[in-house]
């Protein structure tokens, strides 16, 4: 599994991890909406190969949503948003979550057959 660097996040997005644990390639990231009480607690394992986004509205769960058989984690940037993309290899399905930071924070989930 890769995945961006702490100083990438840093530089696309403006957080540093709120957890880490290097040496299973653990991090949560913790992204905040600019209008409203919207908030996005995102985590991944190198080792497990696991993705979760967690959104929270006013600190309460909304949706909890984790999958396994991650390949990459990309950070996507171009002129209307910036994003972290999470693409996985599910038993020839292919599957990706998209945690869109800006210009406000929202989330997209999907599998399709190949």
């Amino acid at each position: 599994m890769t995945f961006p660097s702490e100083e990438e996040f840093l530089a696309a997005f403006g957080v540093e991890p709120a957890e880490s644990d290097l040496s299973v390639g653990s991090f949560l990231y913790v992204f905040e909406d600019c209008d409203g009480p919207l908030k996005a607690m995102v985590s991944f394992n190198a080792v497990e190969r696991s993705f979760q986004v967690r959104l929270l509205i006013a600190g309460r769960d909304v949706i909890v949503v984790s999958s396994e058989k991650v390949e990459s984690l990309r950070i996507h940037q171009d002129r209307r948003s910036s994003s972290l993309r999470a693409i996985f290899d599910i038993d020839g399905i292919i599957s990706e979550a998209e945690v869109i930071v800006s210009p406000a924070l929202s989330c997209r989930w999907w599998a399709l057959e190949r």
